[in-house]
């Protein structure tokens, strides 16, 4: 595995939530999506998690993908190096995605139960916001945005 992260700036990345309310189920369907249409980017998927819920979350999407990587548990420090030189970053509103967008990786931001114009990626150049409250964003306006 030390020498796939070695290859990070060859990576695709979907971030799976750090918390799931019933306004941003939707997003996480927007999220499996994405992923099982991940092949035609030609890039490896790495799925990274923070607790139980969401190793499980990210086994499961792995196995529905059939061609992604559910890493260990990482540290913060490591987790921002894979960012860092990430291809491209998708990710839920949370930390994560943000840490993406300060680090300069080509970083997606999906919008369902959060306004983006309150907590969306800003002043970062290759960072795009996608969908808003109770508008789950399509998964061909995620792939927009990752251009």
């Amino acid at each position: 595995m030390r020498r796939l992260f070695a290859k990070a700036g060859r990576f695709a990345r979907v971030e799976t939530p750090l918390f799931v309310d019933p306004a941003n189920q939707a997003c996480v369907n927007a999220i499996h999506q994405l992923a099982r249409g991940n092949r035609a980017l030609g890039l490896p998927l790495v799925l990274p998690w923070g607790n139980a819920e969401e190793r499980g979350r990210a086994e499961r999407i792995a196995r529905g993908v059939g061609e992604a990587l559910v890493p260990e548990r990482m540290t913060l420090e490591a987790l921002a190096r894979v960012l860092a030189g990430a291809k491209s970053v998708v990710g839920l509103d949370s930390g994560l995605s943000h840490l993406a967008a300060a680090f300069g990786a080509p970083a997606v931001a999906i919008f369902c139960g959060s306004d983006p114009s309150l907590t969306g990626l800003y002043g970062a150049p290759r960072a795009r916001n996608v969908g808003a409250p109770g508008r789950p964003p399509q998964v061909f306006e995620v792939l927009k945005a990752l251009q």
